[in-house]
């Protein structure tokens, strides 16, 4: 945990380990400052993890997730206006794969994944006019412009130099 002006606080924790055939790590950062103007914060909080488990020595199963949430603040032009923006944003991103995978033989292996992403975007405007009297501030709020997309794939069992497997990668990637 690290800070520093303008209520600037860094904050890391982390946790691995393996017993037997399982093996895991975990981590939680957080990082917060909130700017040299009104309105001109920043703020990102990430949670990941990656457990494994080998069901045998050619065989085993991985799980790996991620969520990551940010805020922020927009203060516009206030070198122009003399006066900050209301305006924020949020952004939700999740992700997780699992894949299990089969050493058949020295030739042949074997593997079946699936990945899932979630992806949160709200966009919060207001406008501020006028001049800013004993901190009062006149202000219209604009309609906020909020979008959510998830997307799960899975590749079906092929071999890697199958047409079908960069196919079904593609989708994927794209």
């Amino acid at each position: 945990m690290d800070g520093g002006n303008f209520g600037t606080l860094n904050q890391d924790v982390s946790l691995g380990g393996a017993f037997h055939g399982f093996d895991y790590f975990s981590e939680f950062s957080r990082f917060d400052t909130q700017g040299s103007y009104p309105n001109n914060f920043f703020h990102n909080a990430t949670v990941s993890a990656n457990l494994g488990w080998d069901i045998a020595p050619t065989t085993g199963i991985r799980a790996t997730v991620r969520h990551t949430t940010t805020d922020l603040g927009a203060p516009n032009g206030i070198d122009f206006y003399g006066i900050s923006d209301d305006s924020t944003s949020r952004n939700e991103n999740t992700y997780v794969g699992v894949t299990a995978q089969q050493q058949t033989n020295v030739r042949w292996h074997n593997s079946i994944q699936f990945a899932f992403a979630s992806i949160y975007f709200c966009l919060r405007q207001s406008v501020t006019y006028g001049r800013a009297l004993r901190s009062i501030r006149i202000r219209a709020q604009l309609p906020g412009e909020c979008s959510h997309h998830s997307r799960s794939e899975r590749l079906q069992h092929h071999r890697p130099g199958h047409p079908r497997f960069w196919r079904s990668l593609s989708r994927i990637v794209s």
